[in-house]
């Protein structure tokens, strides 16, 4: 048999190596919180190992999944899966028992206070006719709206102001032609002076001249440019 030391209380208690620690504390009276029932599914029963972390059992995967890897920063454990190899210290100051009672009936006082749904409106004989007879005139109304467009051709002979095409406006216009020619620009006489500029210049060139006059003069060029000099002014004469 093994010794429980409680903090902060100072109470001991006995325990062996099959039994956990859950099992332990309540066997001696000892409130430890769990919801699940010992299945390592809710994480309420944590206890802190104070003295004696070498006396416990590995770490299980139920427990490893629940609380993860965090032994070493926390000293916390699951009380309904760890067993003891020898003589321990546990904290168990977060389990009080007075202090879940209120937190209990408090939950179960908002849950009244909650108020309940609401009972179905029961209408009474004369509202339910008036309700029908507002129904059927909305539903008529809507009929008529419908069937505006039957026999339109005859309401058309019986009421012609009331088909009336509406005037328009200004609306409904074509577009006019835009005109690109200013009236006060006279373009006859720009047309005139441009074909006479023209003629000008073609005449102060005898397109008959020989090639000679094209010839590169007595220079250091070498015949390759002289030949592109003499393509540049025949082509600048016939344009």
């Amino acid at each position: 048999m093994f010794t429980i030391k409680m903090l902060p209380s100072g109470k001991e208690i006995k325990i062996d190596s099959e039994s956990t620690l859950l099992e332990a504390f309540k066997e001696n009276g000892v409130y430890i919180k769990s919801t699940c029932g010992g299945y390592a599914s809710c994480g309420c029963c944590k206890v802190k190992i104070v003295e004696g972390k070498e006396n416990l059992e590995k770490i299980g995967f139920p427990e490893l999944q629940l609380l993860g890897n965090v032994f070493h920063i926390t000293k916390e454990r699951l009380a309904c899966q760890t067993r003891v190899t020898g003589d321990i210290s546990v904290d168990i100051a977060v389990h009080d028992e007075d202090d879940d009672e209120e937190a209990r009936e408090a939950k179960t006082k908002k849950k009244k206070s909650v108020k309940p749904p609401a009972r179905p409106l029961v209408r009474k004989k004369e509202d339910v006719a008036k309700v029908r007879e507002e129904r059927e005139k909305e539903f008529q109304e809507k009929q008529k709206e419908n069937f505006a467009w039957k026999n339109h051709w005859v309401k058309k002979e019986q009421n012609p102001e009331l088909y009336e095409k509406p005037k328009k406006l200004g609306g409904g216009r074509r577009p006019q032609r835009f005109s690109y020619h200013n009236e006060d620009v006279d373009f006859e006489k720009i047309k005139a002076e441009n074909q006479a500029r023209r003629e000008d210049s073609r005449g102060n060139f005898d397109v008959g001249q020989s090639e000679e006059a094209f010839e590169a003069p007595e220079t250091n060029q070498t015949p390759a440019s002289g030949e592109r000099d003499f393509r540049k002014k025949r082509q600048n004469s016939d344009e």
